[in-house]
């Protein structure tokens, strides 16, 4: 990585981590944490993700456990008050989270412990009271498993359907839109299938996340008022891209390497524009999902 660079990304991170640490109490929303970072929420959980080994939502879940035990064995506060502290709102839920991180239940570690353990991070971050950060290790090149490039590309014009609701069950907007291309016979001999993905799907409402079923197109197409097709373009420049072979379960670890190592290891920061998924190769060539092929482009510019 640059130095430059990785200065002003580690910067950004440590003071992200500082902004959470100091505001575990509070709301914590992805916007506000992002804007510390001076990312754009969109790129932002990607990016985090990538240089920190673990999501925003994963991370503040655990620094509050981990207060949590250190609050079980230093202070007498009662265990459902410590539950409300951490974000639980039933002494059961957060009995199971505990215990989950901890192997014990708060009253047992409570009662038994004379240390408190921590939770595995792959940053080695830590929440440690009054200390400040004691240690942050960023994930660096080493464990970047992909290879790639920076591409410029041209504006593409596209037809969208917009899904509200869970990722995985995006397959209803790509129905519907090969439903519409069938119908009215679009070409798409030389199209692509891609997907947009608007939100972190750990920081927001299954029923809220945002996504787009997408294909190029290269004329321009009539669209009927009473259907859901939307047009719309993919803004051309500069573009980080990256392939990867396998299950879709593995893009977000992709993306994260992508956005958060790769990119800022090659002097480049995201732009505002929407990072997006081309299907090379789905569900609809082969039933071996290690055979799957998706390509990732996240737009960028020079740091």
């Amino acid at each position: 990585m640059r130095e430059d660079t990785g200065q002003i990304y580690r910067r950004r991170i440590l003071a992200v981590l500082d902004y959470i640490k100091e505001n575990l109490d509070g709301d914590l929303n992805l916007d506000e944490i992002a804007g510390v970072a001076f990312f754009s929420p969109f790129h932002f959980h990607r990016v985090f993700r990538g240089m920190v080994g673990e999501t925003v939502t994963s991370l503040i879940r655990r620094l509050r456990l981990e207060r949590s035990a250190y609050s079980l064995l230093k202070g007498v506060d009662p265990i459902m008050l410590i539950a409300i502290r951490a974000g639980y709102d039933s002494n059961q839920s957060f009995t199971r989270a505990f215990k989950l991180a901890f192997g014990e239940t708060p009253s047992d570690f409570r009662r038994y412990r004379k240390n408190i353990p921590l939770i595995q991070a792959p940053s080695g971050y830590h929440f440690m009271p009054g200390k400040g950060i004691q240690l942050f290790n960023l994930i660096r090149k080493g464990n970047v498993t992909m290879e790639g490039k920076i591409v410029g590309l041209e504006p593409m014009k596209i037809l969208a359907v917009k899904h509200r609701g869970a990722y995985f069950k995006i397959g209803e907007a790509f129905g519907k839109l090969s439903d519409f291309i069938s119908k009215n016979d679009v070409d798409i001999k030389k199209s692509q299938w891609l997907g947009i993905f608007w939100d972190d799907p750990e920081s927001i409402p299954e029923e809220e996340l945002h996504s787009e079923a997408c294909i190029t197109i290269e004329d321009d197409i009539r669209i009927p008022d009473d259907v859901e097709v939307e047009k719309g373009e993919i803004p051309g420049g500069q573009y980080a891209t990256a392939r990867h072979i396998g299950s879709y379960k593995g893009l977000g670890k992709a993306w994260g390497e992508l956005c958060g190592i790769w990119v800022p290891q090659n002097g480049y920061k995201p732009r505002k524009n929407a990072c997006f998924e081309i299907y090379v190769k789905g569900c609809e060539s082969t039933k071996d999902e290690s055979e799957y092929i998706t390509d990732l482009y996240e737009p960028v510019e020079p740091v």
